[in-house]
């Protein structure tokens, strides 16, 4: 699995606040050691999970662009990983949802799955500011408790996705991690 790489396996020895500095997260989860035995699935997540809503502020006039969305499953989570291109740190605000709908028009959006999570990637830049091509990042990766990721588009700097939980809301936890940039989403599914 692409979401299974040595990269994305860091887990902190901090736990992740639910308010944090992006620059904060990315030291904690640099810092820990990561493992590439995924043979017998021995990753953490990324810190500690909550129901709680969490935030990140972004940073370095952050610019960011989301190229792909990658989905695996380990023991005792699933991670979400959003690869991120551009310059900067990205902020975030990560909650859950009764009624999911798209930021600028409040039309539903409403992804396959019992419970909604709500992914807001603040610094990012239309593709066409940074270059790129126009896309869109859906995916369903039907995995044991994420099932489904819808993107919202993005407006006012904010890129938004809604991922469809199976079952009740389920705990998570959020980072930043670099080299390269992405935003790491863990649900917990035990």
């Amino acid at each position: 699995l692409v979401s299974c790489s040595p990269e994305d396996e860091a887990a902190p020895t901090a736990s992740t606040t639910t308010v944090t500095s992006p620059a904060e997260t990315v030291k904690s989860a640099v810092e820990a050691p990561a493992t590439a035995d995924t043979a017998t699935d021995n990753t953490s997540p990324i810190g500690e999970a909550s129901l709680d809503n969490k935030t990140g502020y972004p940073e370095g006039g952050a610019r960011l662009l989301a190229t792909n969305i990658r989905v695996g499953h380990h023991q005792g989570f699933d991670r979400i990983v959003f690869d991120l291109e551009g310059t900067g740190t990205p902020g975030y605000f990560v909650s859950y949802t009764d009624e999911p709908a798209q930021q600028a028009s409040g039309f539903p959006l409403v992804p396959a799955g019992d419970s909604y999570l709500q992914v807001m990637i603040d610094g990012t830049a239309y593709p066409f500011e940074v270059g790129q091509e126009a896309r869109t990042l859906s995916t369903t990766p039907n995995e044991q408790v994420v099932k489904d990721i819808l993107d919202g588009g993005m407006f006012e700097a904010q890129s938004q996705y809604i991922v469809g939980i199976n079952g009740p809301k389920k705990p998570f936890a959020v980072a930043v991690l670099t080299n390269p940039t992405r935003l790491v989403v863990d649900v917990i599914t035990d």
